[in-house]
């Protein structure tokens, strides 16, 4: 399933967040969406989710305009795991994960097999297991936004949106939501991901977009985008192999 952008532009004010952006994701390949603070990532991420809309353009899914899907039946193709991390009521965690099923339950039917299932395995690859009944106000940020994304692995949806979802979290539990993420892709899921660290970036996804001033700067393999070149223009940093960043001079 392809969900694809066409000539977005989001305006706030006089200013545009996103102008002119166009991409297609695609089944089967982990997207990073990078840029500095500001450059339109998040917005952009939220209009692919069809929970914000452009004041012009359109996103399709598989062809047909996301706006004319139900949004029960958009719910189950698209998973998106906002940046935003709260909790109003103190649920137990495995009951938040569950949540990420309710588009494949009818009104008051309890949680299937196949439910059950996708319910596990999305705790497993969130490393969340051992938080399951504990409430979700007494857990750490970085539990909580786990416990977020083993909501939005279970929805075992063929397209995932993801704001930051390593943000927060330390090395360990990074590299390994990262695997889950790859995985996820690899087994035909169209993903992309909202991140700021460029070495995660290099070593899980298969290809990079670049933001910039909410316009896309570059857009390819890592070793493509990932230049001492492009990382100056957009960021104003000098990349040194081996040696990390640095400030412009």
């Amino acid at each position: 399933m392809s969900l694809a952008a066409e000539n977005l532009r989001v305006m706030r004010g006089p200013r545009p967040v996103l102008d002119g952006v166009s991409l297609a994701l695609t089944p089967g390949a982990l997207t990073a969406i990078l840029g500095p603070n500001g450059a339109g990532k998040t917005t952009l991420v939220r209009a692919l989710a069809g929970v914000l809309t452009p004041q012009s353009g359109r996103v399709t899914l598989d062809g047909t305009a996301l706006a004319a899907i139900a949004p029960d039946a958009r719910a189950g193709r698209i998973a998106y795991l906002p940046q935003g991390r709260d909790a109003a009521w103190n649920m137990r965690a495995a009951d938040v994960v569950a949540l990420g099923r309710f588009h494949a339950q009818r009104l008051l039917r309890p949680l299937s097999d196949d439910d059950r299932r996708a319910i596990a395995r999305a705790m497993v690859e969130a490393d969340v297991v051992g938080l399951a009944e504990r409430g979700v106000k007494t857990l750490s940020g970085g539990e909580f936004a786990r416990v977020l994304l083993a909501r939005a692995l279970a929805v075992e949806a063929p397209v995932m949106l993801a704001d930051e979802p390593v943000a927060g979290l330390d090395p360990a539990h990074q590299l390994r939501v990262m695997a889950a993420l790859q995985a996820r892709a690899r087994e035909g899921v169209a993903a992309a991901i909202v991140m700021h660290d460029l070495t995660l970036a290099a070593q899980f996804c298969d290809r990079i977009v670049l933001l910039a001033d909410g316009r896309i700067a570059a857009d390819g393999t890592p070793d493509a985008v990932l230049t001492e070149e492009i990382l100056f223009g957009v960021y104003g940093v000098r990349l040194t192999r081996g040696a990390g960043f640095g400030p412009a001079v």
